[in-house]
């Protein structure tokens, strides 16, 4: 089974995400900021790790190089709604920072099971993107 971690500081949020991603088959694990994802991610390894990039404690950013320096072989999915900047920004900025897709929200749960499904099906260290 695909193991996510879901890092979102809006719990009502992330634990609708956990319900919906688990109604199509995947094992979900929420965290609201990236203390509480290095934490989680020291106790169990993930296939992917879907982050918010502006988030209240922390920063997404943060996430994505944690997540790339200490758990390489995971898939990091960004997210963003925007903020002080436009989603784009934010999501082109994970993207250089390693993230291995971006969506800007909101978007439809079936987009986000298909972007999990395709970064699944990609072979690691693609250059292809």
């Amino acid at each position: 089974m695909t193991r996510i971690l879901f890092v979102d500081d809006d719990p009502s949020l992330a634990e609708e995400m956990k319900f919906l991603l688990e109604e199509t088959g995947f094992e979900v694990t929420t965290a609201n900021d990236g203390e509480e994802a290095f934490r989680i991610a020291r106790e169990k390894e993930f296939d992917i790790v879907i982050t918010d990039i502006l988030l209240i404690k922390s920063h997404g950013a943060d996430v994505i190089l944690h997540m790339r320096q200490f758990h390489p072989s995971v898939k990091i999915l960004t997210i963003s709604g925007g903020g002080w900047a436009s989603a784009q920004f934010h999501l082109d900025s994970a993207r250089l920072l390693g993230a291995d897709s971006c969506l800007a929200k909101p978007f439809s749960i079936e987009t986000l099971v298909k972007e999990i499904n395709r970064l699944l099906a990609k072979p690691q260290n693609d250059p292809a993107e």
